[in-house]
């Protein structure tokens, strides 16, 4: 898994180039988190009060592919 953070994750998530096994988190125009989660199973994005906690929801949520 690859974490993104700050602009790199908002560039990642407006070019629509989300890597597969990675989590990015940046704040939004609003002040809100956007954060994004993909294991390879499940892309999902959502929005949290505080970076800590949108890298928290987005790491709870991602589960690791397992290639075995």
């Amino acid at each position: 898994m690859i974490i993104y953070l700050g602009d790199q994750a908002k560039k990642l998530f407006y070019m629509r180039e989300v890597p597969v096994e990675s989590i990015g988190v940046f704040e939004s125009i609003g002040g809100d988190w956007l954060y994004w989660f993909s294991d390879g199973f499940t892309y999902d994005t959502g929005v949290a009060d505080t970076e800590a906690e949108a890298l928290m929801i987005a790491k709870k949520n991602f589960k690791p592919y397992n290639k075995s």
